[in-house]
């Protein structure tokens, strides 16, 4: 019987299999071997993908950045008289990827009214002045402010809604923007 009626000119499944050069159905390939779109996730690659296939070439994040051409900069920085960090969880921290700062954190005013919170380096400037809308804490409330970064490096509490500036206890910093020194 002809292949068209159902024959293979064999008597057994693997005969038939062999004579129309099929693969068993618990064939396995090795990775080398599959090509083309398949199926799934990245879950289970063992080694290291390249970027052109969605990878960095890297198996650290450290790694990653330097091959990608990103490099981060944790910043270092003072805080003026009156001023410091929250706690350690809520840290300041200012961040710097090529030219692009991001800066989040809490900062508690210690004493006095000084509204200038920190001097920014001269690498982590902008230009021009740029305003952060944050929240401030007083007296068990908590007052929409505004937090402005100036080209001379001064970051400022500015405005707090509902009561002035120098009452504010502590202000929640979330800003990102472009330095004009890279």
């Amino acid at each position: 019987m002809g292949l068209l009626g159902g024959g293979t000119g064999a008597t057994t499944p693997a005969g038939a299999l062999a004579n129309l050069g099929a693969a068993a159905a618990s064939h396995t390939h090795t990775g080398a071997e599959i090509s083309g779109n398949i199926p799934g996730n990245a879950a289970n690659i063992t080694g290291i993908a390249a970027i052109a296939n969605g990878g960095t070439g890297a198996s650290t994040v450290s790694a990653a950045r330097t091959n990608l051409q990103v490099a981060m900069s944790s910043i270092s920085y003072t805080f003026n008289t009156g001023w410091s960090n929250h706690s350690s969880s809520w840290y300041l921290q200012i961040n710097k990827f090529s030219s692009l700062i991001v800066i989040t954190g809490l900062v508690t005013r210690t004493s006095g009214t000084n509204n200038t919170i920190l001097v920014l380096p001269s690498s982590c400037r902008p230009s021009p002045g740029i305003m952060s809308i944050c929240w401030g804490y007083w007296n068990n409330t908590y007052y929409p402010c505004r937090v402005d970064f100036y080209p001379n490096g001064d970051v400022a509490l500015i405005y707090a809604t509902g009561t002035i500036p120098a009452l504010i206890n502590f202000v929640q910093i979330n800003a990102t923007f472009v330095t004009a020194n890279p």
